[in-house]
């Protein structure tokens, strides 16, 4: 198992600055953006244009992004990708998208030979743009039929008060609280802990090899399915200025019923809804055996 260190409390400057006022719609237009940039300037050369210059990958470990690809040519194949569901932040400075990708040796005329879903989160940089802060997938078969687009000129946007902040410090810490207490509880009875943490049909679970559990039937399932226990540790954790809207990232180690280890990555994402936090989004990306 990675071993870690206190985990971090990660976020912008108070010295944030705006082009223009963030809106739902203006994270869905970057998100769009950096999709279309990636079969014209390649995976590569996209990644770079739109990461924060402190971004996260997993890549299955979490890794520096920008010195992860500056590191490597460019690979031949064709990602492409959309988003189907996001939130921001109330202040407008974080945001989370989510959606189906699917990768083509060649052309995007190929038919696609995998298929997955991807969880970034955005956060708006001092000079006012869209910057992916961390990013991390799951691959899964491919979908049953048709995943709806989430487009920017579909959603109704969020009120936002540009000018709210609160006590980060605060706010990071009662956040790894909550998830570090999700973790003891979901080691104990998974399925409830997952019931009584998410939020309701809007809540997802990924893991990889299957297709996204999504709303809280789904999830009470894909849970109860799975076998064995896990013990998470997180690495960090990261807000919006405004409080309501963060995540916390870190290593797990599965235990299934046949005794087999199986280490992985985790992201979690919360929001803070009705006074209390609320599971937006859980990933696993299971760590090659001879990458543990």
């Amino acid at each position: 198992m990675h071993q870690t260190s206190t985990p971090r409390r990660e976020y912008t400057s108070q010295s944030y600055r705006e082009k223009t006022m963030p809106s739902l719609a203006s994270l869905l237009a970057a998100e769009y953006a950096f999709a279309d940039a990636a079969p014209r300037l390649g995976v590569r050369d996209a990644f770079l244009a739109f990461l924060a210059d402190d971004a996260i990958l997993f890549r299955p470990r979490p890794v520096r992004g920008r010195d992860w690809f500056q590191a490597r040519p460019p690979r031949p194949g064709l990602l492409t990708w959309y988003p189907c569901f996001a939130r921001l932040s109330r202040a407008g400075d974080l945001g989370l998208s989510t959606g189906p990708w699917e990768f083509r040796p060649n052309s995007l005329d190929e038919e696609p030979i995998a298929h997955g879903y991807f969880t970034s989160m955005w956060r708006v940089q001092a000079d006012g743009e869209w910057k992916v802060e961390i990013d991390c997938g799951i691959g899964c078969p491919a979908p049953a039929g048709p995943i709806v687009p989430l487009r920017p000129a579909d959603v109704i946007e969020p009120a936002i008060d540009a000018a709210v902040a609160v006590d980060l410090d605060r706010v990071c810490a009662e956040l790894l609280a909550v998830d570090q207490g999700f973790a003891q509880a979901a080691h104990i009875d998974p399925v409830a802990a997952y019931d009584r943490a998410i939020v309701g049909d809007d809540g997802r679970v990924y893991r990889d090899d299957a297709r996204p559990f999504v709303g809280r039937q789904a999830i009470r399932s894909g849970v109860g399915a799975l076998t064995g226990s896990i013990e998470w540790r997180a690495e960090a954790v990261r807000a919006s200025r405004s409080g309501d809207l963060g995540y916390v990232y870190g290593f797990a180690q599965h235990t299934p019923s046949n005794g087999d280890l199986i280490e992985s990555c985790y992201l979690r994402v919360w929001q803070h809804i009705a006074g209390a936090w609320r599971l937006l989004i859980d990933v696993d990306n299971p760590i090659p055996p001879e990458q543990s």
